[in-house]
């Protein structure tokens, strides 16, 4: 079965032209016969060269198909964290309600004391309303103090939230980029198919079948990929 003389790629006896770099078989026949007869030219072995192609394509493969399930993982963990939960104001403000209480309840018990020792119910009014505006004072005072509180806490959840979304948009951005390139990967090795077998598709094997070819136990690939089904 001859071979490819641009680019080493198996070819099949009643090719024209070569499938994978487009290059004219017949063009080769016409020009080596002129020199030597075809009977006597020696088969060139590009066993070597097309395991190491495959061992590279295979590597290649694997790291892409690891990466892009890292990159899966890593969207799927960051798509439940794209909405934190937020602060509310009342986390900072329901202490200002227990110290507006407990200044009223303080001051009307002193205006009552007040009241009963002077005989004179009208001094629990005017300790009423102090108690009511020094309560308002606190409770505006409060909600401002809370107001702020939250607006700060918040503000950095939103930039991590912002961060987080810039992170998963470049994310799928790389997962789209490694997925083409898998799928480019994938397309080339498609002509090997027929030879290797599906068990024997990874950079081990073909690291263990150019191995065989270099030391000399095969003559080609094929009978390179031969002995490792036999010998799995």
């Amino acid at each position: 079965m001859p071979f490819c003389s641009n680019c080493g790629k198996k070819l099949r006896d009643s090719d024209v032209f070569c499938y994978n770099c487009g290059h004219s078989v017949e063009e080769d026949k016409v020009t080596v016969s002129a020199v030597i007869p075809v009977e006597e030219l020696p088969e060139p072995d590009h066993g070597v060269k097309i395991a190491e192609k495959l061992c590279e394509q295979f590597s290649m493969l694997e790291k892409v198909s690891k990466e892009i399930s890292e990159c899966e993982r890593d969207l799927a963990e960051g798509s439940r964290s794209v909405t934190l939960p937020k602060y509310s104001a009342f986390r900072f403000f329901w202490k200002f309600l227990v110290i507006a209480g407990i200044e009223m309840l303080v001051i009307n018990i002193i205006g009552a004391v007040i009241a009963i020792g002077s005989r004179d119910t009208s001094v629990s009014y005017v300790f009423d309303f102090i108690a009511i505006a020094v309560a308002a004072v606190i409770l505006g005072c409060g909600g401002a103090h809370a107001k702020r509180k939250r607006d700060s806490y918040n503000s950095n959840i939103w930039h991590e939230e912002d961060a987080n979304r810039q992170r998963l948009k470049e994310l799928n951005g790389r997962l789209e980029e490694l997925k083409r390139k898998q799928k480019r990967i994938m397309t080339e090795l498609a002509g090997y198919n027929d030879i290797i077998p599906p068990h024997m598709r990874n950079s081990r094997q073909m690291e263990i079948v150019k191995q065989l070819i270099e030391a000399g136990r095969a003559g080609s690939l094929e009978d390179a990929l031969k002995l490792c089904s036999f010998s799995i």
